[in-house]
């Protein structure tokens, strides 16, 4: 959606990870994690372990293991206490080679999230984090991808001409007219999606099946985001102005106390309406109902000079953000800004050499999907990061 080493990682692991190898002693030394006690397994999917004593497996697939979890008659459970429940921070992390950046995320339910790479396309089904077979452009970058239902998957990026959706069995181009890259989708159901590529603004027209132009933008300016909530209009943001998108596909344009030599790089709408968008040097505005506009100052610690790239409003009081330099920021009604960078890895993590480049959100699952290692070269990555995290 936007542009902006084995030590650090561990790959494809199910369920809350271990950073170092042994998951009871990290969760013993930082009490960041409790255990759970496992449960039976059924005739088909084995239990889930606990700490102490492993879920007994299925007659299918093995249950994962706590402390040793029984293997069902297919697969075995994995071994050592893999499944904690996670309290508040990151459960799950997995990292990707150089050539699979993740730019964007995007999905239907926590059990089908999208993760728009660069060179690469990867899901999470609720247990395995997997790189799709299945890319539609393997060459190219994805920088948008959006999820209705696990059978409707839209991905944009730098196809020029096409967009690409899944139904399910197969990818299809739905060719447009774009002229440029898009940094963002957004789907609100099968038959109404929308598209920014460059400056202009498309409309997905179900019941005819093509993409139709609605808007361009008069300054020129790139669109890199766009986002809404059921009921809510379709808001976009370009350098400093937000774009409000109705129903009826006409747009509107209002303009945030933003310092001119800046810009906004991402937009969020909270379920009743609150919109958010963030951008260059940790500018974070604020919407209300109203209509009008408010510029929040961070004030805590975080890097004064990075760009927030993601944000995820969960509810009108709970606010969540992310962006380069490692700078992840929670923002709540009651409490203001606090910076959890600190809750996202284990030691030894500099978390100036991690970008994050997209978050996303529902209920109590949120994953922040980034770039790590930058090379010295401009925009070149040693690999990719995504992140999840189970809330309260």
């Amino acid at each position: 959606m936007k542009k902006t080493g084995a030590a650090l990682l561990c790959l494809l692991v199910t369920g809350c990870i271990d950073f170092r190898k042994d998951l009871e002693d990290f969760c013993a030394r930082t009490g960041r994690c409790v255990p759970d006690g496992g449960s039976a397994g059924g005739s088909t999917a084995g239990g889930t372990g606990g700490s102490t004593a492993g879920g007994t497996g299925g007659s299918t697939a093995g249950g994962s293991g706590g402390g040793g979890g029984a293997g069902g008659a297919t697969s075995g459970g994995s071994g050592g206490g893999a499944m904690f429940t996670c309290t508040k921070e990151a459960c799950q992390v997995f990292a990707t080679d150089r050539n699979k950046k993740i730019w964007s995320i995007g999905g239907s339910s926590p059990n089908d999230v999208w993760f728009g790479a660069g060179q690469a396309l990867f899901r999470f089904d609720g247990t395995t984090f997997a790189n799709r077979q299945d890319n539609p452009s393997p060459s190219g970058q994805h920088y948008g991808v959006a999820s209705t239902a696990p059978d409707d998957v839209w991905l944009s990026g730098t196809d020029y001409t096409s967009v690409w959706r899944y139904n399910g069995l197969d990818w299809r181009s739905r060719k447009v007219d774009a002229g440029d890259y898009s940094y963002s989708i957004y789907a609100r159901t099968r038959d109404d999606a929308y598209m920014v590529a460059s400056s202009d603004l498309f409309h997905w027209d179900g019941d005819a099946g093509t993409w139709e132009h609605i808007y361009t933008n008069p300054t020129d300016d790139y669109f890199y985001d766009l986002q809404s909530a059921p009921g809510q209009p379709v808001w976009g943001v370009a350098d400093v102005q937000v774009y409000r998108i109705e129903n009826d596909l006409s747009v509107a344009v209002e303009l945030p106390p933003i310092d001119p030599s800046n810009s906004l790089v991402a937009v969020s709408v909270s379920p009743s309406g609150h919109v958010w968008a963030v951008g260059s040097r940790l500018g974070v505005f604020h919407r209300d109902l109203d209509g009008g506009w408010d510029k929040l100052e961070v004030d805590v610690g975080a890097t004064s000079f990075a760009t927030l790239v993601g944000v995820w409003a969960r509810s009108d009081d709970d606010v969540w953000m992310a962006g380069e330099y490692g700078t992840f920021l929670h923002w709540r009604r009651d409490a203001g800004f606090t910076s959890r960078s600190v809750d996202l890895f284990d030691a030894g993590i500099d978390l100036n050499t991690v970008h994050f480049q997209d978050i996303w959100g529902m209920g109590n699952d949120m994953w922040l999907g980034g770039t790590t290692g930058e090379t010295g070269n401009f925009g070149e990555y040693d690999g990719g990061v995504a992140v999840h995290f189970l809330l309260p």
